[in-house]
């Protein structure tokens, strides 16, 4: 192989590494954990900004996913987020199937038949229930106020997880989140 074959194949070997250290999201076609951000209701998408119009979720994507107005009504349709990496969340909309019924701050079970980006929240279907016992973040830090006089050299210590959550989550500024 000569030098510059090798200065390539190196290039495009470090390009390929970094891609895969910097995920966007869970994987289309994957499934996904997501911790419910916001239960959505009409008012949320009739002209609201940051819903609607910047995400380009109107009513012609509603339909076209077996979403109308009735199933709006219902509770449907939720915000939903998890943690692809320690230094981002990703968000989508999600369709909840009938009769599921969730809260804010739930995690639940999503297939990721589309991305999101900056542009455009994907708009993905719930496929199973409330996982029970997990909220979708909560805080990764508690203050410590006296702790200078402690001995202490950090004013603030990390919560452990309860026990059988290790690895479901992940730090993202001074939260965890559920891993996606």
């Amino acid at each position: 192989m000569t030098p510059s074959a090798a200065r390539r194949l190196f290039i495009a070997a470090g390009l390929c590494a970094l891609g895969a250290g910097c995920a966007s999201g869970p994987p289309v076609g994957g499934e996904a954990w997501v911790g419910v951000d916001a239960l959505l209701a009409a008012r949320d998408l009739s002209g609201h900004r940051g819903y609607s119009t910047r995400l380009n979720l109107d009513a012609a994507r509603l339909r076209a996913a077996g979403i109308d107005d009735a199933a709006v009504a219902a509770g449907r349709l939720v915000l939903v987020s998890c943690s692809p990496s320690v230094d981002a969340t990703w968000s989508s909309f999600a369709i909840l199937p009938p009769g599921l019924v969730v809260q804010r701050g739930q995690v639940v079970r999503l297939r990721v038949s589309e991305d999101s980006g900056n542009e455009r929240l994907g708009l993905n279907p719930v496929i199973g229930g409330v996982e029970p016992g997990l909220p979708g973040s909560r805080p990764a830090y508690r203050a410590i106020p006296d702790w200078r006089e402690r001995g202490l050299s950090n004013n603030y210590e990390r919560i452990p997880l309860p026990p059988g959550q290790a690895g479901r989550y992940r730090i993202v500024q001074g939260s965890y989140v559920i891993a996606c």
